[in-house]
């Protein structure tokens, strides 16, 4: 009789020790899936943040471009073979045309969920490797092209600038300055006559002048193409994205 009692007592506190059991693994299974889709969650919010970054990024870039194909439509325009220039154009285009030809394309590189990103350790968080790998090498792709768009920068300034303040009034330029990235920029002041005449015969027949150009859309061109392969880049991490997140 004492025998069943202690049986009895035993196999009851055997379940007990099992339902306790069970109860802790069920918990730390429900606390690992709230983990986890936690630690989901945080990464779909991280991964649409950066997706918004790229999105902004390609406008920016496609918009330079678009720049980029109007200067260089421009300098073919100049030193094409036939009638000069000034021959084909009036000084008020020719003020417009060189408007255009003052910019200086450069990618403004603001990214800002994606520098979190990778210099928070936070990259962890992109259980997708290609995915997490293209955004790695994605700075370094960014700085090559950069470094294309300064040496232009270095050129326009040092050779081409100096050369049309020989011939030109920057004035006259400015005042047809319009395009940028968030619309036009009124000019109004430049709208004024100043003691400087343009001499865009003395220009174009400058054939210094002219290299300076083929130089310039020398830069522009590999700018252009480079900047090109970036877009494609980002297009890809893009459906990389949406393709990880099921967007």
């Amino acid at each position: 009789m004492e025998q069943k009692k202690v049986r009895t007592y035993m196999l009851y506190a055997v379940g007990e020790i099992l339902l306790v059991v069970i109860g802790i693994l069920i918990a730390l299974q429900v606390n690992n899936w709230n983990e986890e889709r936690l630690r989901l969650a945080d990464e779909r919010e991280v991964l649409q943040n950066v997706k918004t970054d790229f999105q902004d990024a390609i406008q920016e870039l496609s918009y330079l471009n678009s720049l980029r194909k109007s200067m260089n439509e421009i300098i073919d325009d100049f030193v094409k073979d036939g009638p000069f220039p000034d021959e084909r154009f009036s000084e008020s285009e020719l003020d417009s045309m060189f408007a255009i030809l003052q910019y200086a394309p450069t990618f403004n590189n603001q990214s800002g969920s994606l520098d979190v990103l990778l210099n928070s350790g936070r990259i962890n968080l992109v259980r997708d490797d290609s995915l997490r790998a293209m955004l790695l090498n994605w700075p370094g792709l960014v700085q090559d092209m950069v470094e294309g768009e300064i040496s232009q920068v270095e050129f326009q300034t040092d050779s081409y600038i100096p050369k049309v303040l020989e011939y030109l009034s920057l004035n006259r330029i400015y005042k047809h300055f319009k395009m940028t990235l968030l619309g036009d920029v009124p000019m109004d002041r430049f709208d004024r006559k100043t003691r400087t005449e343009p001499d865009y015969s003395g220009l174009f027949r400058d054939p210094e002048f002219e290299n300076i150009l083929i130089n310039r859309e020398f830069f522009l061109q590999i700018a252009l193409e480079e900047t090109e392969t970036v877009i494609q880049t980002a297009n890809r991490i893009i459906a990389r994205i949406d393709q990880h997140t099921g967007s």
